[in-house]
């Protein structure tokens, strides 16, 4: 077995690289980058399995590696990104892929304070492909009560980690609304800090499903009006805002 120092005698040089499709491309690991990763305890054939370090190249057939492989829940876990994760868990879409939001050899856990998939930052992480959508989600009430700290506002993940979007074949706009108000009702009407901060009036929220909208949907009718549709999505803002859809 191979320990990672022996990969990094070669590895670490900042030259070493090889050619594939007429470009360069280089095998330079960055050993103190992956020493601080959330992989930095594993050996390097951990990953790379069948790496045989006396033979060039280091296996016959180099194929991308599959994070599936160990995380086996990404799919669940990555449901607003559906393309990223396909049955073998590789390169995705050439835009979305695990690497391509995760990194490689520099994968820091998003429980670690300043990580770029620590909580704090999700919105600026997720903003740098979804510009328009971090403005909008910015200047909506749920944005500037992410950003005055207010306890139970969300992120784009508290909304994002449930099947709410048309991103997913197969699924038809009766599911995709009824996802859409159960994640509404699981702040709205399940969370007692969200719950404290709203008005006596907005009880009626609680009885969503027995109106005539909520009931329609409920028997297949994807025609009637959900949360979303009344109040908008990341663009959302209090009835009380001149702004506001329902104002």
């Amino acid at each position: 077995a191979q320990s990672k120092s022996d990969c990094l005698t070669c590895h670490s040089d900042e030259s070493l690289s090889t050619e594939r499709n007429g470009k360069p491309v280089s095998l330079f690991v960055n050993e103190h980058q992956l020493g601080s990763s959330a992989h930095g305890k594993l050996v390097c054939v951990a990953c790379h399995a069948g790496f045989d370090m006396n033979n060039l190249p280091h296996k016959e057939k180099i194929e991308p590696l599959s994070c599936l492989t160990c995380h086996q829940d990404a799919a669940q876990k990555h449901k607003f990104h559906p393309q990223m994760v396909r049955s073998t868990g590789r390169d995705g879409t050439p835009d979305i892929s695990c690497k391509q939001c995760h990194g490689k050899h520099d994968v820091v856990s998003p429980k670690v304070s300043g990580s770029k998939f620590h909580s704090s930052n999700l919105l600026e992480t997720c903003g740098t492909c979804h510009s328009g959508v971090k403005e909008k989600f910015s200047a909506s009430s749920h944005g500037k009560a992410l950003a005055s700290g207010v306890t139970g506002a969300p992120n784009c993940i508290t909304c994002h980690e449930n099947d709410v979007t048309k991103v997913r074949a197969g699924r038809d706009s009766v599911q995709i609304k009824l996802a859409q108000e159960r994640v509404c009702l699981s702040c709205h009407l399940d969370n007692p800090d969200v719950r404290a901060r709203m008005a006596p009036s907005a009880g009626f929220i609680a009885a969503y499903e027995q109106s005539v909208h909520g009931s329609a949907l409920v028997k297949g009718n994807a025609k009637v009006a959900n949360c979303v549709n009344c109040h908008g999505s990341h663009e959302m803002k209090k009835g009380s805002d001149a702004a506001s859809k329902v104002s």
